[in-house]
């Protein structure tokens, strides 16, 4: 009986080992599982925190706490900011030294920067938007300037050009003066030359009130005489 005992104690006490062993060998998968679910969230409600600290005035909200946007956060310079003339001027210092890419009509003269070497030159743009006009100067090489195949003028409408490159708004290498500093030229529409033509149907108007003039002078003079 004695050894019965000892047989079904050590049995019991195997079988609870095992026990043991087995929740062991399931518990932990389950706190570990249940740690990795709990990390997102907590780094989701980090991140929901710190974009509230920072964002308490000129945050805009989007879809929630967690997705929220700081306007006044300068973007680098990898961007290209695909802008008007216009907005150069109005808001220099947010495209200093970035790249900007804007669309205008060619005028004025070619300005070789060197005469002797003749590399590099300048050309003026302007806005092709009546609204709102404006002009600037871009730096680039002879042979992108040779694309332009008309410069505007009177009678002469200059080829629209699209620019892109790195705005100054005071350019340290050109006096200090705003300019874009072009890496890619493309020629959008070509430019043309419209002359004033004669229109035998303008000078109609100013013949008749000769005309007229003249009728009316002659009844003057004829009835003075008939005065006498």
């Amino acid at each position: 009986m004695a050894n019965a005992s000892n047989t079904w104690g050590t049995l019991r006490a195997a079988l609870f080992s095992l026990l043991c062993a087995a929740s062991l060998s399931l518990a932990l998968p389950m706190l570990a599982w249940a740690d990795d679910q709990a990390k997102p969230s907590n780094e989701s409600e980090g991140t929901a925190d710190s974009a509230i600290e920072i964002d308490d005035e000129n945050a805009v909200e989007i879809d929630g706490e967690t997705n929220r946007v700081d306007p006044t956060q300068r973007a680098d310079n990898s961007f290209i900011y695909d802008t008007t003339i216009d907005s150069l001027f109005s808001q220099p210092s947010l495209y200093d030294g970035k790249i900007v890419q804007v669309s205008g009509e060619a005028i004025g003269d070619i300005v070789v920067e060197d005469p002797l070497r003749r590399k590099n030159c300048w050309i003026t743009l302007t806005s092709i938007d009546s609204a709102n006009p404006a002009t600037i100067s871009v730096f680039m090489s002879r042979e992108q300037a040779a694309q332009i195949d008309h410069l505007g003028r009177y009678g002469v409408t200059g080829s629209i050009m699209q620019i892109r490159g790195i705005y100054h708004q005071a350019c340290p290498e050109h006096e200090g003066t705003p300019d874009v500093h072009a890496t890619n030229t493309a020629v959008i529409s070509r430019g043309s030359e419209h002359p004033d033509m004669f229109e035998i149907g303008d000078f109609v108007p100013g013949a008749v009130a000769v005309l007229v003039g003249l009728i009316l002078m002659g009844v003057y003079y004829f009835i003075r005489e008939r005065s006498r």
